[in-house]
């Protein structure tokens, strides 16, 4: 499949890459991305398969602030209809997983509060907690010191996920 667009389309590309030869296109071994390569008899530069597909639907290279997002995530899927042009700032946060906004219940109080980033990756650690505040932190603190029993720490699982 992408041979043939690549043939269909050597006269465009050379429109857009005057003094390249194309070769390609080639399968990542790391990610499994299609590239292709660009020689200008000094330099050899490897360019997306998507990249490459749009600049020619498009007719213009694409600038350095642009960049090509496949919309269902699934960046093997490299038809017209899954690919759109980003800016780069846009495309970082819209592919960034962000951490979903957990819930938890303070062991000393038991009032309901959402975790901080600092609870978050702190979850690990075999200590008591989560605490929903600093009163509360130091107040079991006392009750160890004065001879209290310790709470084990509750697990909270953190989920990440894409918005």
């Amino acid at each position: 499949m992408t041979t043939k667009w690549l043939k269909r389309n050597k006269k465009k590309i050379r429109k857009l890459y005057p003094d390249c030869v194309v070769y390609g296109p080639y399968t990542n071994s790391k990610d499994g991305r299609r590239r292709i390569v660009l020689y200008n008899g000094i330099k050899r530069t490897a360019k997306q398969y998507a990249k490459l597909k749009m600049e020619v639907l498009i007719g213009r290279i694409l600038t350095k602030y642009e960049t090509v997002d496949h919309i269902d995530r699934n960046f093997l899927n490299d038809r017209y209809s899954n690919l759109q042009i980003l800016n780069k700032k846009l495309h970082a946060s819209k592919d960034a997983l962000k951490r979903k906004e957990h819930m938890a219940t303070c062991v000393w109080c038991g009032s309901k509060f959402k975790l901080s980033k600092e609870q978050v990756n702190k979850r690990s650690q075999r200590k008591a907690g989560p605490f929903c505040s600093r009163s509360c932190s130091s107040s079991y603190g006392a009750n160890i010191q004065n001879g209290g029993t310790p709470i084990k720490r509750k697990v909270v699982k953190i989920i990440y996920e894409y918005r």
